[in-house]
């Protein structure tokens, strides 16, 4: 006698508990891996891990957090921001930053007269060329 084989939904729930580390939480990319196996999408993934009491790096962390926004990639604004404030916190901090250009404006935030007067410029050329495709069309 064959024993009978466990259905696909019994396997895709072992795979989650063999995947799951001691604290039970999965690893990275699990989720999109079981997403894949089960024919979903993340959320439907999710809700398959959660109904097993098992943890993403999402449910871990805080959001708001750096850590978060990098490690798990959450996408909510909180960690997006943190992100955000991280960075703009990190270009202001430099010395080195490229005086008289755009860039010097814009991803450094640099506000002084060369680095604005360099967008000014950029604008003004821009909205030159702007003009004349406008005008030939």
């Amino acid at each position: 006698m064959t024993a009978a084989t466990p259905s696909r939904s019994a396997q895709i729930d072992a795979m989650l508990r063999d995947r799951a580390r001691a604290d039970g939480t999965v690893p990275r990319g699990t989720v999109s891996a079981i997403g894949r196996l089960m024919g979903c999408n993340k959320a439907r993934a999710w809700e398959r891990m959660r109904a097993l009491g098992l943890r993403t790096a999402f449910d871990v962390d805080e959001h708001g957090t750096l850590s978060r926004a990098n490690t798990a990639g959450c996408p909510c604004d909180d960690c997006r921001d943190a992100k955000r404030r991280y960075q703009r916190d990190w270009r202001r901090g430099r010395t080195d930053v490229p005086h008289g250009t755009v860039n010097g404006y814009k991803g450094y935030d640099c506000r002084c007269a060369l680095c604005t007067a360099a967008v000014r410029d950029d604008r003004r050329e821009y909205m030159r060329a702007y003009r004349q495709r406008r005008r030939a069309s």
